[in-house]
């Protein structure tokens, strides 16, 4: 036996000596678990006395500790169970708990009605089924109709057009314009009584370009054959003023008498196809350094 277990054991019989002092006792250690024979080995006399105490037995008051925690324990365990029941309770009795419960209840019962309407449905469909006889769908033939061939129709192309004396060219002759209709092929182009132009065509007027035609009598300015006393022709951008610029201006040749009531018969078709309202055709001729050194109109006014 240890010397702390002695002196516990001589506190203890000190106490029981002094009668009203008990309620002072201390604990028993937590690491002495010894015998009841090894405590009271060599105790004092009156220890009959004190194996007779059950109170003052350590053995037995370790149990009744040990007793006691247990009992505390269920007490707290009950208490918390009986907190829990009142909280539900009081949930239930709210309107958040109470809505909670009926929506619960409500969606049971849809799922339920549901189920139940959807079995009646698939019944009333076999019934149906079972009732109704097959019935085989009959494609009606198609009638034959005779549909009337649609004529592809189009605008008529215009086979005429007429210039107007104020864009005519007075000092053209009939000679040149049967050349300008050879060679755009016209069926004929003559001028009227009233000094208009009318070209004639067996499928449709071509359409007037006076940009091509320079360029076309351009390229062939210089050439003897062609265009000897030409160094180039150019037109604005309305086509109604056709600059030639020339080496000399008093020597031309056929070709170059042709050139000039050629443009001006292409330009007035320009400006009757499109629609311009232009009061004179010009044809401007400068030398080789810009110098205007002279001016042609259709209209002399």
């Amino acid at each position: 036996m240890s010397m702390e277990d002695k002196d516990w054991l001589q506190r203890e019989y000190e106490k029981r000596q002094m009668p009203g002092e008990a309620d002072d006792e201390e604990e028993l250690p937590e690491e002495w678990e010894k015998d009841e024979d090894d405590l009271w080995i060599g105790a004092e006399p009156g220890e009959e006395d004190a194996e007779d105490d059950s109170d003052s037995n350590p053995g037995t008051r370790k149990a009744k500790r040990q007793n006691g925690s247990k009992w505390k324990w269920a007490v707290i365990v009950l208490g918390i169970l009986a907190v829990l029941a009142a909280a539900l309770l009081v949930i239930g009795r709210t309107g958040w708990g109470s809505s909670f419960l009926h929506k619960k209840d409500a969606e049971v019962k849809i799922e339920a009605e549901e189920e139940t309407e959807t079995e009646t449905e698939t019944a009333t469909e076999a019934a149906t089924e079972a009732e109704t006889p097959t019935v085989v769908p009959v494609t009606p033939m198609p009638v034959q109709t005779e549909t009337p061939a649609v004529m592809e129709t189009s605008e008529p192309e215009s086979k005429t057009a007429v210039i107007p004396a104020r864009l005519v060219y007075e000092a053209s002759t009939q000679e040149e314009y049967d050349h300008f209709a050879e060679e755009y092929g016209l069926t004929s182009v003559k001028r009227e009584t009233d000094g208009s132009v009318t070209m004639a065509s067996e499928t449709k007027v071509p359409t007037a370009d006076v940009n091509a035609l320079a360029a076309g009598i351009s390229e062939k300015c210089g050439e003897t054959e062609w265009y000897i006393h030409f160094e180039s022709v150019s037109v604005n951008e309305d086509q109604t003023v056709i600059t030639i610029v020339v080496n000399d201006l008093y020597n031309s040749s056929e070709k170059e008498r042709q050139a000039v009531t050629d443009l001006f018969l292409m330009a007035g078709l320009h400006a009757v196809q499109s629609g311009q309202n232009a009061q004179s055709i010009r044809m401007v001729y400068t030398n080789m350094v810009g110098q205007v050194v002279l001016e042609i109109s259709t209209s002399p006014t």
